[in-house]
């Protein structure tokens, strides 16, 4: 077996920014792109039985000493990131390997004297991809992973942008996606985005996570979004596949202000398709975050499922139980359907759920 270990994608820090204005803003910290593994434009990436493992993509500090922080830079890509441009193809079979205790992670901010640079954002925890990419993952595991964002994160295991993936008889155990303060997290194990497709067969997803940042003073919490996957305009087929154990977690208002919503606890899809088959769902948790101090608590949206008003979701023949949707509110303990989504659920078992309002098992509205 091949080992890629304790590497370190370090993006710099941005410079200071000028003394007197215009523009009086710290220059943005560098991104940082695959830990372990970097590719850009084309290209063909064959992994076979190896360890991919404790690697991190670090995005730079954004510059201070200015009127205005720099942003800090982004993190894709933990254990391997690859980029591609349209029409220039990229290529990448994954087999029989591990992928494990990857990060990646934004940079924070630059301090202004009179405001603060945001922080960066982070994708892909163990592996980010770019579009135009064709990924094949099979019998592998993809655990432990993490996108730790200073602002939005997506993708704890896999994010996958514009790319055409297949994954079999492969477990995602315990990655997440946890968004900075007051921002999302979103997709768990995987974040599928702006027209990918994503066949999974055979596969278990394993007590993953998706949380949202807790707010600032008088921010709102931010929201915690698919649990093991979220889907955003793009098409997910599952066969055979297993949830057990995965929470959407909403973060913490800050003073003054509200939680944030937990959705789909074990999936979310915006704006896709999403097809269903022969599958099981249990105990999987989508949570609305705790109120700050004079503010409400968050809502919990789909124990197990989220459909949204313009989403296509098909139910076939699952077994949807034990899952729950908590919070101040709580709507749909197994599937939450959104009003205008089309919607298809047949010879699914959808039992024993719970929600705190209204919907134990669907709610639709």
């Amino acid at each position: 077996m091949s080992t890629l270990t304790a590497n370190v994608a370090g993006a710099g820090s941005g410079g200071t920014g000028a003394t007197v204005a215009p523009p009086d803003t710290g220059h943005a910290g560098g991104d940082a792109e695959g830990g372990g593994i970097g590719n850009f434009i084309g290209g063909k990436i064959f992994i076979v039985a190896s360890n991919i493992s404790h690697n991190r993509a670090r995005g730079g500090q954004g510059g201070g000493e200015g009127v205005f922080g720099g942003e800090g830079g982004s993190g894709n890509g933990g254990g391997l990131f690859s980029a591609s441009e349209a029409d220039i193809p990229t290529v990448i079979s994954i087999v029989a390997s591990r992928f494990a205790f990857n990060t990646a992670r934004g940079g924070a901010g630059g301090q202004g004297s009179s405001e603060n640079g945001l922080g960066g954002s982070a994708s892909g925890g163990g592996v980010a991809t770019g579009s135009d990419t064709t990924l094949t993952v099979i019998a592998c595991f993809i655990s432990h992973n993490q996108a730790l964002g200073r602002t939005s994160s997506t993708g704890g295991g896999f994010d996958l942008l514009q790319t055409k993936t297949t994954i079999k008889a492969t477990t995602f155990l315990y990655n997440k996606a946890v968004g900075g303060a007051g921002s999302f997290g979103a997709g768990g194990a995987i974040s599928t985005e702006d027209g990918s497709t994503l066949h999974i067969t055979a596969s278990f997803f394993l007590h993953n996570l998706a949380q949202g940042g807790n707010g600032p003073t008088g921010i709102v919490g931010g929201f915690g979004q698919g649990g093991a996957i979220i889907s955003l305009d793009s098409t997910v087929v599952i066969r055979a596949g297993n949830f057990v154990g995965n929470r959407a977690q909403g973060g913490t208002g800050g003073t003054g202000a509200d939680g944030g919503d937990g959705e789909g606890g074990a999936i979310q899809n915006f704006g896709g398709t999403l097809r269903v088959h022969t599958s099981l769902f249990n105990d999987n948790q989508a949570i609305g975050g705790a109120a700050g101090a004079g503010g409400s608590g968050g809502v919990g949206r789909g124990g197990a499922l989220f459909n949204d008003n313009t989403g296509v979701f098909d139910l076939i023949a699952s077994i949807v139980a034990r899952n729950r949707a908590v919070g101040a509110t709580g709507f749909g303990g197994g599937v939450f359907l959104e009003t205008g989504g089309t919607n298809n659920i047949a010879q699914s078992i959808v039992f024993a759920n719970f929600a705190t309002t209204a919907g134990p098992n669907i709610f639709e509205g």
